[in-house]
């Protein structure tokens, strides 16, 4: 059995499988909202606020995990751009260490983006050459993709809490984007989507009840749905975002500047819409030989 946390900059996540020739069964997952990059400092610096929400965040989950997937060998504890970010990430990953007994593994940008890739593109109905992974997260926006044979990985220091925090920021990714889409052609490509931001607007295109991942696994979604979307969104009150049913609490204040990137990366692109896709880097985590590694792990 394995399992994975991974320490997101909006939440934390477990997910729990079987491996059996290769394939994932029996994966089970679970969320807790933390908003670990809420408030940081100008250099990057985690708040104590934050690092015990999410301490909490892990408190509340560990008890989903199974026996048998606790300690080194079936349990990894990943983290990404907000702890890789922090100048005192420490603070945090000395107390999960403590906590969850097996060593926090904070991913390069490249793994992170890789992982991601990984499992966003396990079941895609389009080849390798053909994919681009958006991934908007919390403190980070990836493209991930293969290029003349080689996968590559760009990490923005960009998320959907980055731009609540700092809306000005949105002028700053939209330099280093085109900058660094000046340097190589990925026009024409098929768009997978993952990530909260991105599932979340499918479900709620979808006119969907509550969430459902399958549901929401593979569905097209068109730049005008998500223009309506942010306009309609822009004019409701309170008590009608409240109302929409796969909306969490957590991301009403935060939809809006992830849909800004996602509308940013997507007119860069020369894209139209995106596939969205409920598989993401904890499929890619969970598929990984890092559990044969001893938490060391390989670098891609």
């Amino acid at each position: 059995m394995r399992a994975v946390f991974d320490i997101g900059s909006n939440s934390v996540r477990l997910a729990v499988a079987e491996l059996d020739g290769g394939k994932l069964r029996e994966e089970k997952e679970y969320l807790a909202f933390s908003r670990l990059a809420e408030g940081r400092a100008a250099d990057g610096s985690l708040t104590d606020a934050a690092i015990d929400r999410t301490l909490a965040a892990v408190q509340s989950l560990y008890p989903k995990l199974p026996v048998a997937a606790r300690g080194p060998g079936h349990l990894l504890v990943t983290a990404t751009a907000a702890v890789r970010q922090a100048p005192n990430a420490r603070q945090l990953t000395d107390r999960l260490t403590d906590l969850v007994q097996v060593p926090v593994r904070i991913l390069s940008p490249v793994e992170e983006g890789y992982y991601g890739y990984t499992g966003a593109t396990f079941d895609a109905p389009v080849s390798r050459d053909e994919a681009i992974v958006l991934d908007i997260g919390g403190g980070s926006t990836e493209l991930s993709f293969y290029h003349e044979g080689r996968f590559q990985s760009q990490s923005f220091p960009y998320g959907c809490l980055v731009l609540k925090d700092r809306p000005e920021a949105i002028k700053a990714l939209a330099a280093a984007l085109d900058r660094y889409l000046e340097t190589i052609d990925l026009k024409g490509r098929t768009c997978i989507g993952v990530g909260g931001t991105l599932t979340t607007l499918a479900g709620i295109v979808l006119g969907l009840a509550a969430y459902d991942a399958q549901a929401i696994h593979q569905a097209v979604i068109k730049r005008l749905d998500w223009l309506r979307f942010m306009a309609a969104y822009a004019g409701m009150t309170a008590e009608e975002r409240a109302a929409i049913p796969t909306l969490a609490p957590e991301r009403r204040d935060t939809i809006l500047p992830g849909l800004l990137i996602l509308d940013l990366v997507c007119k860069a692109l020369g894209i139209e819409g995106y596939l969205a896709s409920t598989k993401d880097s904890l499929q890619g985590l969970l598929l990984s030989d890092l559990y044969e590694e001893s938490g060391q792990g390989r670098h891609v």
